[in-house]
Formats: C-alpha cells, structure tokens, sequence
C-alpha cells in the first residue's frame, strides 16, 4: 500500500515536470521567434538532409547552446532542436535572408541573419557556421557579405 502512494507520487512528480518542459519550450519557441519563422518557413519531409553535430546559435532573443542541429542543402539553411518539441524543424531558402552583420556575442564573433522582408525574425550564426552557409548566401543574394 505505500509502495503505492510511493509510486503514485512519483508518477505525478515526473508529469507535473513534464509539462513544466513543455510549457517552457513554448514559451520559448514563442519569445525567440521561432513559432513565427515556424510558421512560415517549416521544413517539408521532401527537404533531405545530413544534420551537423549539436552547434549553439540565437533565433531572434533565445540561445540554443549545442542542442541546435543545423545543414546547409542547396534549398536552404535547415535548423532543428534536438529535445524541444514545440520547435519545429525549419528549412529558410537562401534568398529570404535580406541583412547581414558581424556582431560579438559573449567571446564569439558572430553574424547576426535577418529573415524576410518586412523581417520576420533573426538568427545569429558564429563565424564558422557563417562561412560554411556563405557560398549559398552569395549564389541567392548579392548583399551577402564574407567577414575577414
């Protein structure tokens, strides 16, 4: 009988945290902008691609420290969240990114990519993500720039 309760406790501890996650994952995803970009630029099952390992990079005003799973296809720069399911995967052509700049976050040189026009969102990619996305970037828009 009190293994039980035991039990019982236990259960509803682990749901209680559980939708704790997810209503912060979409607190999240709604603050940083993801939702938005989400809902216009969600990646079709036909986009294939190879995923990097885990990198860190901000959408509009969240961070996503190695939990970001990102690819460069030619259709254009997919994103995806490794564990927050209310963060669809996104697929952004390459010629929806209007603004580039360099930009310092924390200790990291980093460059700052808006999305659409009018601007739907942001994202912050560190230089070594930039310049594997670059060659893209350059083929579908000419304000692109490559940073020394």
């Amino acid at each position: 009988m009190v293994a039980a309760f035991v039990l019982l406790i236990l259960a509803s501890n682990l749901a209680v945290l559980a939708l704790i996650f997810l209503l912060v994952s979409w607190i999240l995803s709604f603050i940083s902008g993801w939702g938005r970009l989400a809902a216009m630029y969600r990646c079709t099952p036909a986009v294939q691609v190879e995923p990097m390992r885990r990198e860190t990079l901000g959408v509009g005003v969240g961070r996503y420290y190695r939990c970001a799973k990102i690819a460069f296809p030619p259709e254009g720069l997919y994103l995806a969240v490794a564990v927050l399911r209310c963060h669809p995967p996104l697929c952004i052509p390459w010629r929806e990114f209007k603004h580039f700049e360099e930009v310092q976050y924390y200790k990291m040189r980093s460059v700052r990519l808006t999305v659409g026009a009018p601007e739907q969102g942001s994202i912050l990619l560190p230089m070594q993500l930039y310049c594997q996305a670059y060659p893209y970037l350059i083929r579908e828009n000419a304000a692109a720039r490559r940073f020394a």
